[in-house]
């Protein structure tokens, strides 16, 4: 069957759709069919969302080096540093890994290219992003569960990469459980 591209009428997405016929194993589609329920989503839109993620993160992850670490763990080894440590390797290692991951995803970092990695980026760590944008402000408001360093960390990386990369100044507050991120465009 020839690919189909077709746009729902109604919708203002500007995206085109394909239609497309696979076969899945039936666990597999079992499987989907309970997440889109708990989800409260259709099954075409969750397998959308679940594609999207493929394409968008997972298949960078090994080639840019990421390991896969419970959230406990993390949360457990930031707490451990102090906040020099924390400081001191989000200055250096920090800053230029995530400037690579994002290059290495999206093929060039820009603001926009670098906000689209780092919101799916977030949402791997299984962290909620609220991106609102007001005239020409934008504020990402991000909760999390990974303590006081894992927000001074990413402070400390985002300042790094608004100032030097940018050349934006970036307002940070970060708290145990609480990012939030404002500039200008």
């Amino acid at each position: 069957m020839k690919d189909q591209l077709y746009s729902v009428p109604g919708e203002k997405t500007g995206k085109e759709s394909v239609t497309m016929t696979f076969r899945l194993d039936s666990k597999v589609m079992q499987k989907l069919r309970s997440e889109s329920d708990r989800q409260q989503t259709t099954l075409n839109a969750y397998i959308n969302h679940v594609l999207r993620r493929y394409t968008e993160w997972d298949i960078f992850q090994p080639k840019v080096g990421m390991v896969t670490i419970p959230k406990k763990v993390v949360a457990d080894m930031f707490a451990r540093l102090s906040k020099d440590e924390i400081e001191k390797i989000a200055k250096g290692i920090g800053k230029n890994a995530v400037i690579d991951m994002s290059y290495f995803v999206e093929g060039k970092v820009d603001l926009e290219s670098f906000l689209a990695w780092f919101e799916i980026r977030m949402k791997d760590w299984l962290v909620e992003v609220n991106h609102k944008v007001s005239g020409r402000t934008h504020t990402i408001i991000i909760p999390h569960d990974f303590g006081e360093n894992w927000s001074l960390y990413y402070k400390t990386v985002l300042e790094g990469v608004f100032n030097e990369l940018f050349v934006k100044r970036v307002e940070v507050k970060a708290t145990d459980t609480l990012l939030a991120i404002t500039f200008d465009e």
